[in-house]
């Protein structure tokens, strides 16, 4: 896992808390291996990881999730800007993924999405081979470099190794702040050739963020 997650990688989170007013969808943050309906009729795949993100540039996002088994067949994103007035997130856009790695019980996802507008709102969910999905989760993009004068909100974390119940009560905080990014200064998990570590004591506590 050592290959994938470096202890130096940050997480990368936003700040778009996107509710529509008497409408049929909200968006509130991941949910680490839950499962939940993107909308009627979907099939809902199991996540042993709900995707998370790296890499957050003004242009573009890297999305990567864990699923349980040997995948066959591709998987993509479905993703598309948020638009003011929509009864339903836009997900217009596709990016196929690749299997990043393969581990004992499940198989790393990764995609790279480019061409993206700056500081913008985007809709995303997972749809695997078998016709499932994951929920609908969105992102915010970085502003432009050159937009030196925006203010921008960001936490700074570090050592959630080993303590998955403080861990889980500092993201909680964190995100009641809403950054627009979080950065990690070191010792995610005390062991990164331990999967479970990774699943159970680092990615679900921090599920709302």
């Amino acid at each position: 896992m050592s290959s994938t997650r470096s202890s130096w990688s940050p997480i990368v989170l936003v700040s778009w808390l996107f509710v529509l007013q008497g409408g049929a969808w909200a968006h509130a943050g991941s949910a680490a291996g839950q499962g939940q309906s993107a909308g009627a009729g979907d099939a809902v795949a199991e996540l042993l990881v709900a995707p998370y993100l790296q890499r957050m540039e003004h242009d573009g996002v890297t999305i990567l999730w864990e699923t349980r088994g040997s995948a066959i067949g591709p998987s993509t994103v479905e993703y598309g800007r948020a638009r003011l007035g929509d009864s339903e997130p836009n997900l217009e856009l596709q990016a196929a993924a690749e299997a990043l790695q393969r581990f004992e019980g499940g198989t790393t996802h990764r995609v790279r999405l480019e061409g993206l507008n700056p500081a913008t709102p985007y809709f995303y969910r997972v749809a695997l081979p078998d016709g499932s999905f994951s929920p609908v989760f969105s992102f915010q993009t970085a502003p432009r470099p050159s937009d030196i004068h925006r203010p921008v909100g960001f936490a700074v974390v570090s050592d959630s190794q080993n303590n998955p119940e403080v861990w889980g009560r500092s993201s909680e905080g964190v995100w009641s702040h809403r950054p627009e990014f979080v950065l990690h200064g070191g010792d995610l998990v005390g062991t990164g050739q331990r999967t479970y570590e990774w699943r159970d004591e680092f990615f679900a506590p921090a599920a709302g963020l």
